[in-house]
């Protein structure tokens, strides 16, 4: 993720990721759930709600 948004990526979207990619095992997320409301927290910080947007594909 962070490879990806590359250099201008929030401080907070990389303190998150951080936390998720540390070297000892014991210390990173353990519960999923716990760390995708963490993660929807950290992006409704940044960006606000979620708005859902259609995709569509013409035939």
């Amino acid at each position: 993720m962070t490879d990806l948004i590359g250099p201008r990526i929030p401080s907070a979207l990389k303190r998150f990721a951080h936390g998720c990619t540390l070297d000892n095992p014991r210390q990173r997320p353990t519960d999923a759930w716990d760390l995708l409301t963490e993660f929807d927290d950290v992006l409704h910080r940044l960006w606000g709600p979620r708005v859902f947007r259609p995709f569509s594909m013409s035939s």
